[in-house]
């Protein structure tokens, strides 16, 4: 008697999980999608330069960059930082270390992933190497 009622409302529930499944995946998916789009077409907008980049014992990247114009910012936020000649797909936050009131926007970054250790790898190749506690720098 107790396998009948479970085999009597399995079809039941089969058929309602088909019925809503869209509604709890579409809000994600779309949420996600938007968020792609919004990320490729704001891609392009604030291009920066590098004047200053330093490589600290520690495997910690100073990367000073030009900041952009009408680019406002409170201390403690973050920006999303892509690199193309590592990943032009790859976008990864890193906090603000610079003062707001400064004519330039600075961020560090610590090895610690494949993505940081690479963008590492690419200014070591045109830096100076650090020797003896010194930092290795790239001034433009």
């Amino acid at each position: 008697m107790h396998s009948g009622i479970r085999t009597t409302f399995l079809p039941l529930s089969t058929y309602c999980l088909s019925f809503t499944a869209w509604m709890y995946l579409a809000v994600p998916v779309l949420h996600y999608a938007g968020e792609r789009t919004l990320r490729f077409f704001r891609s392009g907008f604030y291009s920066v330069r590098l004047p200053k980049v330093t490589i600290y014992p520690g495997n910690v990247l100073a990367l000073q960059m030009s900041k952009p114009a009408q680019f406002q910012y409170k201390s403690g936020q973050y920006v999303f930082v892509q690199c193309p000649a590592v990943s032009p797909f790859e976008w990864h936050p890193f906090s603000i270390t610079s003062a707001p009131d400064d004519d330039y926007l600075s961020i560090h970054i610590r090895q610690l992933g494949n993505w940081t250790k690479e963008i590492k790898r690419v200014f070591s190749e045109v830096c100076e190497p650090p020797v003896a506690g010194r930092s290795g720098l790239l001034n433009n």
